[in-house]
């Protein structure tokens, strides 16, 4: 039924525990199940051993019981990166897993894009079926002189020609052009939606607000150091408050805490709030409501 599964919310391993912050400890271990018939953990590979651990002493009970119309189902990539902590549980399970048992499911055709994409190519050069093959990144993808030519390019990979033998200088333009052509242009956007009392934004598209938060991510595989993400977060924000001090309009932005906020500025939650349903992981925009600038997320559904 698509209404019983779209009505559906997911929630950390921590929220399923219940975690006690104050004793360190999880409401449901080995002397207190889980009361769930099915439970389904996405993106295992994130998991470290010390939660895999708890999350099997609150299933101890139910999996003893034999009579017990029980189900985990574990879903994961293993050749993602592993867990911050110790452990590379979904591995290891991987390793240990008689394929005779006939408890494992590999997806081997990809959902997300043809294998005749450039994207399918370079993620087979990566990963590439047989193990032994050399991990050796091919360069036969277009390539462009600068940022901006790519936008307006339909290939989904491309290559970006360096301009300046430092990679420094390279990155610094990269950041400004992005600004400039990209992440500018559609703050703009959201700006001309114009919403004016917390009724209207009530009765906003879910679906225009989702597809406009999905078209914006920023990944990389450092979070700190120069080329890591935090840099890349904090380089943004500092030109965009050389940008608005610079230009003279009515454009919606509050400096706080040495930081920026603007109408149109995507947001991550990265720490639970149970009293507000929200949670680690969650993204939200800032808006310009009336006269006022507010974090917006959809929460259980409703904007």
């Amino acid at each position: 039924n698509p209404e019983f599964v779209s009505s559906l919310s997911g929630q950390t391993l921590h929220s399923l525990l219940n975690y006690r912050k104050n004793e360190g400890t999880f409401y449901y271990n080995k002397d207190r199940s889980l009361p769930y018939r099915l439970i389904i953990v996405d993106e295992v590979s994130m998991i470290d051993l010390k939660m895999m651990v708890s999350l099997f002493d609150a299933l101890t009970n139910i999996i003893n019981n034999q009579e017990a119309d029980f189900r985990l189902i574990l879903l994961g990539d293993p050749n993602q990166l592993p867990s911050v902590e110790r452990g590379a549980v979904l591995s290891d399970f991987l390793s240990e897993i008689d394929p005779k048992e006939k408890i494992l499911s590999e997806l081997k055709t990809s959902n997300r894009q043809s294998n005749q994409s450039n994207l399918y190519k370079l993620m087979k050069t990566i990963f590439p079926d047989n193990k032994e093959s050399k991990n050796v990144i091919s360069f036969d993808f277009p390539l462009v002189s600068n940022v901006q030519d790519g936008f307006s390019s339909k290939e989904d990979v491309l290559w970006i020609e360096s301009l300046d033998k430092n990679p420094i200088i390279n990155f610094e333009l990269m950041i400004t052009t992005l600004w400039d052509h990209l992440f500018f242009p559609q703050i703009l956007e959201v700006n001309q939606w114009n919403l004016i009392s917390e009724s209207q934004l009530k009765s906003f598209s879910k679906e225009k607000f989702i597809s406009f938060i999905n078209r914006i991510r920023c990944l990389s595989i450092f979070r700190n150091g120069f080329f890591g993400i935090q840099n890349i977060h904090t380089k943004i924000l500092n030109h965009a408050m050389k940008h608005f001090q610079n230009v003279k309009n009515n454009f919606p932005y509050v400096t706080l805490s040495n930081s920026i906020y603007f109408g149109g500025m995507p947001i991550i939650i990265l720490k639970n709030d149970k009293s507000r349903k929200l949670f680690n992981g969650d993204i939200g925009l800032i808006l310009s409501i009336g006269e006022e600038l507010r974090a917006v997320f959809i929460i259980e559904g409703i904007l």
